[in-house]
C-alpha cells in the first residue's frame, strides 16, 4: 500500500524530535530577527493614520493581494506581460497556500492514533502537493 514514513525516516536516531524542534526554534529566532530589522526599517518612515478610510484600505488589500489585480499597472510592459506577472505571482502564492494546508494534514496525521495517510488518500494528497510544489 502506498504511503510515506513521517519524520523523514529519522526514527532510528535518538532524540530525533528534540533535534527537529531545536532546529525549528533556531529558524524561528532567525525569522524574528529578520522581522525586527523590517520593523526597524519601517519605523524610519513618516507616521500615517492607518484607520482613516479603513474599509477602502481593506478592500484594496484583498483586491491586490488575493486576486493580484493591479500588478505592474505602471510599468511599460504590454498587457500580456502584465497578465503573466500577476499569474506567476498568483501561482506561487496559492501553491504555497496548498503546501501549507498539506503540512497541516501531515501534522494532524502525526498527532492522532488513526493512520489515514495511505492508499487513495495518499495518492491524491501526494499529487496535489507535487502539483503545488
Amino acid at each position: 500500500m502506498e504511503t510515506r514514513i513521517l519524520w523523514w525516516n529519522i526514527h532510528d536516531y535518538p532524540f530525533y524530535k528534540e533535534i527537529f524542534y531545536t532546529f525549528f526554534i533556531i529558524s524561528v529566532c532567525f525569522f524574528i530577527y529578520g522581522f525586527y530589522l523590517k520593523i526597524k526599517n519601517w519605523s524610519r518612515g513618516k507616521k500615517v493614520n492607518g484607520f482613516k478610510d479603513f474599509s477602502s484600505r481593506i478592500k484594496n488589500m484583498l483586491q491586490k493581494s488575493l486576486s493580484f489585480k493591479g500588478w505592474s499597472e505602471k510599468s511599460n510592459r504590454g498587457n500580456a506581460e502584465r497578465a503573466l506577472v500577476g499569474l506567476s505571482h498568483a501561482l506561487v502564492f496559492y501553491g504555497f497556500f496548498v503546501l501549507w494546508i498539506g503540512t497541516e494534514i501531515l501534522t494532524v496525521q502525526d498527532k492522532i492514533p488513526i493512520f489515514f495517510y495511505h492508499g487513495k488518500f495518499y495518492k491524491i494528497y501526494s499529487l496535489c502537493m507535487d502539483i503545488s510544489g
